[in-house]
């Protein structure tokens, strides 16, 4: 299943303006003004001993990257490239067997040897959706093609876990807050905050059954999160991976066939924006339509 086929699209030219310098480990905050001289933060990290600069908003931030971000984060939550995910999908695999839940257990399956392959191959899907973030590395601009990327990954993959994980996770925060402030009905229908929840909640209650004796409260949880993976097959023509990616595509295609524009260069603000107003759209045809019906059939019975 291949993992990377990051988007490229334009990037935006801009001069960047130092206003604020913190200790080594803090961010780096950048102004940077594009042609139209619309003022953009920006974020700058050191990881590893690199320098680099993030997108901080889904106000400049372009839609491809932030699709790719969340592509992953869901693939890293939902297959995972550790011991902890290996554990899981272990016990899924039993209680699936023990059930006889073949369909269900083939799909796990699939996600099990995936989970094994990115951790011979060193490869963390959350490392790679944070890669969809960098504008800039040490510099340079940063082109998302799997080498380039695969690249990046690597180096940022020397730094600490605990701390890239924090890193990875602040921004993941940060994003959703702001999709929250301007689109709280999508961030309620959030697949990849619903299962990193859960795992959190299966963390939690496992560590209070270490004390009590007690796990039933881990292994209902255990259960959600088997049940919410019954939904979500990663791999294959009809995976996740590819249903998502042509389902983003083809939302593009309609945006860029009712407005005329160039999507590729969209933000992310730009496109919840855009596919609102054209579902906003729909949904008031559609009602119009459905009032104009009812009342021919209340003339004709007339």
């Amino acid at each position: 299943m291949q993992i990377l086929s990051l988007l490229s699209f334009k990037l935006i030219s801009c001069n960047y303006i130092k206003f604020s310098n913190e200790e080594p480990n803090d961010f780096i905050l950048w102004h940077c003004i594009n042609p139209n001289h619309t003022e953009i933060s920006m974020k700058e990290l050191k990881i590893a001993g690199n320098k680099v600069l993030i997108y901080d908003s889904i106000e400049e931030m372009p839609s491809d990257r932030y699709q790719e971000f969340n592509r992953l984060m869901l693939i890293d939550a939902g297959i995972g490239a550790d011991a902890v995910a290996i554990g899981q999908h272990l016990n899924s695999i039993v209680m699936l067997a023990q059930k006889k839940d073949n369909e269900s257990l083939k799909k796990e399956l699939n996600n099990y040897n995936q989970a094994l392959y990115f951790i011979m191959d060193g490869v963390s899907p959350k490392t790679l959706a944070f890669c969809a973030l960098i504008k800039e590395f040490n510099g340079k601009p940063v082109e998302l093609n799997d080498e380039s990327v695969r690249k990046i990954h690597d180096r940022l993959m020397k730094e600490k876990k605990g701390v890239l994980d924090k890193l990875i996770k602040d921004q993941k925060k940060n994003l959703d807050v702001e999709i929250e402030s301007f689109f709280p009905e999508r961030s309620n229908n959030n697949e990849v905050l619903e299962l990193y929840a859960l795992k959190r909640k299966k963390i939690q209650e496992t560590i209070r059954g270490l004390k009590s004796g007690n796990y039933e409260k881990a292994d209902e949880i255990q259960k959600k999160i088997d049940d919410f993976r019954k939904f979500i097959d990663f791999s294959g023509s009809k995976g996740y991976e590819v249903y998502s990616k042509k389902t983003y595509e083809d939302i593009k295609l309609i945006i860029a066939r009712e407005f005329g524009i160039n999507t590729s260069e969209m933000t992310v603000l730009q496109f919840y924006q855009s596919a609102d107003i054209i579902s906003k759209e729909r949904k008031q045809k559609e009602k119009q339509l459905k009032s104009s019906s009812n009342g021919r059939k209340s003339n004709q019975r007339k």
